[in-house]
C-alpha cells in the first residue's frame, strides 16, 4: 500500500511481548491513520466501565499517511487512550519528529496494552523493537530522560514520554515529544498507570509512493509556498501564537473578563517577548517554523533556554491566572515541560482554585498555608511543583478541573467552566459553544473550526468576543 507501511505495533507490558500485526487494507482505506486509528482502536478493544488508569485502558499512538514522506508538515502524532481527566475519548495531537521517525522505521500505530512489573521504555530501531528497563529514568524529567536516551541510542533519534506528573498520575499529564511539543487529554497518566516511562525512535526506511516524481514536486510547490505566503512568512514564522495575545482575546482572571488588544500590558505584546528570543524552530521538515526559542534573562532560572512557549501557556498560565510576569510565564512553561503536563488545564485549575480562593470558599487552611492571590507568582511556582509530585494542596489539582470542583464542593461547581468534564481553552465560550457541544473530546477549539468565522467576517468577530 502506497503511504502507509503496513505494519501495526502491539506491545503487551504485562506479557513483556512485542508484536508485529499485518494492517489490513480495510482499516487503512476506511480510517486513514492517526485519530482515525485510534479511534477504532479504542472502540473495538476498551470495554465499558473501566478504570483509566487501570491496566485495561489501551495506548494508542498513529502517525498519518503522509507522515515521512517529503511533504513538509506532516510530522504530527496522535496520542488516544481513555482519558483519566475527562473519562470519555481522550486524544492529543502532538508534533516534533517522532511521527516522520516512526513511520520511517516501519510502523503506522502503536497500540500498547496491558501493565509492566517494573518501569520500562520501548525502543525501536528501524525493524528491532524491544522493551528495555527503565528504572534509571523513573523519577527525571521528559528533558533528562530525552538527554539520556540520545546520549544512549544517538541523536538522530526522536523521544515520546512523561515527567514525574505522568508517574505520579496527574489526571491532565501530558505525553511529550522531543521536550517541548505536548499531546495532551491525560495521556501522560496512562503511559505511568502502565509504568511505561518513554518510547525512542528511529528510523531510515522509505514511505513508498505510488509516483514519487509527482509526488516531490507538489511537495516543493508546497514548500515554496510556505515560504513565500505573506502570512506564513511574514507573521506565522515570526510570531507563532504569540499573536493570539492581542487578537484572540485571552481571558484575564478566571475568565472575569476578555481582554482587548488595547488591555494587553505592555511587557505580553508580540515586540515584548521578542527580547527573550534567542532563535526559531519548527516540526520536523516544517518551513514555517513557528516556535520560539527563548532564554530566561534574571531570576532563579537565568540563562535556562526553552521552546514553543504558546498562546494558551501565556494565556492560562499567566494572564487568566492573574500573573503578568514574563519572566514567571516562562519558568512556567518550562516546568509544565519538565514535568510533563498540559498547560490549559494546569492554568484553568490553579485559576479556578485562585476564584475560590477570593470567594473564600476554599481558604489557606484548604491550601495548606499556600497563598493563592492572583499575582503571588511564588506561590504558584510552588503550586505547580505539588502538582506534579501530588503533594499537599497539588494533590487535589492534579485532579483536573471538574474533579478538584467536586471534591471542594460547598458551591465550587457553579463556577467549574468546563464540557464533558475537560476544561475549555483561552478562547471565550459563546463562540465556540457548538464546537465544544459537538466535539468528542470535550471543550474543543481546534475541531469545530468555529474561530473560522473571524475570518470570514473581521468586523463582526471582536463584537461576538465582547459578547462572550
Amino acid at each position: 500500500m502506497y503511504g502507509w507501511r503496513g505494519t501495526i505495533l502491539r506491545v503487551d507490558l504485562t506479557r513483556g511481548k512485542v508484536i508485529k500485526q499485518p494492517l489490513e487494507e480495510s482499516l487503512a482505506r476506511n480510517f486513514i491513520g492517526g485519530r482515525g486509528f485510534n479511534s477504532k482502536t479504542l472502540f473495538d478493544e476498551i470495554k465499558p466501565g473501566i478504570d483509566p488508569l487501570g491496566p485495561e485502558n489501551v495506548l494508542c499512538l498513529a502517525p498519518g499517511p503522509l507522515s515521512g514522506t517529503p511533504l513538509g508538515m506532516t510530522s504530527r502524532v496522535e496520542v488516544s487512550a481513555l482519558s483519566p481527566y475527562s473519562g470519555i475519548l481522550g486524544d492529543g495531537n502532538a508534533g516534533g519528529a517522532f511521527a516522520y521517525r516512526l513511520k520511517r522505521a516501519g510502523f503506522d500505530q502503536i497500540v500498547i496494552t496491558g501493565r509492566a512489573e517494573s518501569p520500562k521504555y520501548l525502543w525501536i530501531d528501524d525493524e528491532k523493537v524491544e522493551l528495555r528497563d527503565a528504572s534509571d529514568l523513573w523519577g527525571k524529567t521528559t528533558w533528562e530522560t530525552t538527554d539520556i536516551l540520545k546520549e544512549r541510542h544517538g541523536k538522530n533519534i526522536s523521544v515520546a514520554g512523561i515527567g514525574q506528573a505522568g508517574e505520579n498520575l496527574v489526571r491532565f499529564a501530558s505525553t511529550i515529544v522531543d521536550k517541548h511539543a505536548s499531546a495532551a487529554r491525560g495521556s501522560g497518566a496512562v503511559w505511568g498507570s502502565k509504568n511505561l516511562k518513554a518510547i525512542a525512535v528511529r528510523g531510515a526506511g522509505r514511505v513508498e509512493l505510488a509516483n514519487p516524481e509527482k509526488f516531490g514536486q507538489l511537495a516543493r510547490e508546497d514548500r515554496r509556498f510556505f515560504l513565500k505566503d505573506h502570512l506564513q512568512h511574514e507573521v506565522v514564522a515570526v510570531y507563532g501564537t504569540h499573536l493570539g495575545v492581542m487578537s484572540w482575546w485571552p481571558g484575564y482572571r478566571y475568565f472575569q473578563k476578555y481582554l482587548s488588544a488595547k488591555e494587553i500590558p505592555e511587557a505580553l505584546t508580540l515586540q515584548a517577548w521578542k527580547k527573550y528570543e534567542i532563535g526559531r524552530a519548527g516540526c520536523h521538515d516544517c518551513p514555517v517554523r513557528c516556535k520560539d526559542v527563548f532564554r530566561i534573562p534574571t531570576g532563579r532560572r537565568a540563562g535556562e533556554e526553552g521552546s514553543a512557549l504558546e498562546f494558551e501557556c501565556i494565556a492560562c498560565m499567566g494572564i487568566n491566572c492573574g500573573i503578568l510576569d514574563p519572566i514567571a510565564i516562562m519558568e512556567m512553561e518550562n516546568l509544565a515541560d519538565k514535568y510533563g503536563m498540559c498547560v490549559i488545564p494546569l492554568g484553568n485549575t490553579i485559576a479556578l482554585a485562585k476564584e475560590l480562593y477570593q470567594r473564600g470558599i476554599i481558604t489557606q487552611e484548604d491550601t495548606g498555608g499556600l497563598s493563592l492571590d492572583w499575582e503571588d507568582v511564588d506561590s504558584q511556582i510552588e503550586l505547580i511543583h505539588q502538582v506534579a509530585r501530588r503533594e499537599g494542596f497539588g494533590n487535589l489539582v492534579a485532579e483536573g478541573l471538574y474533579s478538584f470542583a467536586k471534591i471542594i464542593g460547598r458551591g465550587a461547581m457553579d463556577y467549574c467552566y468546563h464540557v464533558k468534564g475537560l476544561s475549555r481553552g483561552p478562547h471565550p465560550a459563546g463562540l465556540f459553544a457548538l464546537a465544544h457541544a459537538t466535539s468528542t473530546r470535550g471543550a474543543d477549539h481546534l475541531r469545530g473550526r468555529s474561530w473560522a468565522y473571524g475570518e470570514n467576517d473581521p468586523q463582526v468577530f471582536p463584537i461576538l468576543i465582547q459578547a462572550g
